[in-house]
């Protein structure tokens, strides 16, 4: 019997140990929940990086190209004297290729507008919020008075509690906005940056419009009537530089709103 007994037990302790759910635990949902965020973070950061990477290299070439570009319009001076179809041809090119640039960079970024989320937040609204708060509590505060008057065993053991917890409110409230200005201060500043390094590239290009404008009117005024009706390149100039002229108006537009913001950001902090 004794012989039997040892051999269940033995029998059973191994078909335990051969268990799969003993020998292996079963993960944490809130683990695994918390290791595929950060995966998906982590994913996140390097898209954004890589975005971010192909932007400014967008804006370097664009860049690259208009200083080339400055060089090879102080050419055109000594083309004025020659023949005014040449100027007018290479006016349209270049036009064209100025426009190229500003689009290359104004498609890499170049200065967006402020977004809802670097707007200033309303300080005063949060206040307001504040305020019925404080309306509700001087009622209280009256009750207690009446109470504390009428005896030591009422003196409103109730109030600290209340107390504590507006405070808390008001506290945590306080809290949010700051960390939201901060956030917002954040924003702006990034704008700042991308707004001056904007205003700069823009100022060169209105720079090289206006010296292709001034060429483009000299060689239009001396085309004979025949090719005056039959040229195409001062169209194609001016049509470039038209474009040109819009996209330098919304970047200065652009760079506008977000020192607007900042003054509004520097008013509310």
């Amino acid at each position: 019997m004794q012989v039997a007994a040892a051999q269940i037990s033995t029998a059973q302790a191994a078909s335990a140990s051969s268990s799969p759910s003993s020998a292996i635990a079963r993960p944490d949902p809130a683990t695994v929940a918390a290791q595929k965020q950060q995966v998906a973070k982590a994913a996140l950061a390097t898209l954004t990086q890589s975005q971010s990477s192909q932007k400014s290299l967008a804006k370097s070439q664009a860049k690259d190209k208009v200083d080339q570009l400055k060089e090879r319009i102080k050419m055109l001076r000594m083309m004025c004297a020659g023949d005014p179809k040449a100027l007018a041809k290479m006016v349209a090119s270049l036009s064209k290729e100025l426009a190229a640039a500003v689009k290359q960079y104004t498609d890499a970024g170049g200065t967006d507008a402020v977004s809802a989320d670097a707007a200033p937040a309303d300080t005063t609204a949060a206040a307001a919020s504040d305020a019925p708060k404080d309306a509700e509590a001087s009622p209280a505060t009256t009750t207690q008075a009446d109470d504390s008057a009428q005896g030591p065993q009422a003196t409103g053991t109730t109030a600290a509690p209340q107390q504590t917890g507006d405070a808390a409110q008001k506290s945590d409230a306080y809290q949010k906005m700051v960390a939201g200005l901060e956030k917002q201060s954040q924003i702006l500043q990034a704008k700042s940056a991308d707004a001056k390094d904007s205003t700069d590239f823009m100022t060169q290009v209105r720079s090289l419009a206006d010296q292709l404008k001034t060429y483009l009117k000299h060689a239009a005024t001396h085309l004979d009537k025949a090719q005056q009706n039959t040229n195409t390149d001062v169209a194609d100039a001016d049509k470039a530089l038209k474009e040109v002229d819009k996209a330098v108006n919304e970047s200065d537009a652009a760079a506008a709103s977000v020192k607007v913001m900042g003054a509004a950001l520097n008013i509310s902090a």
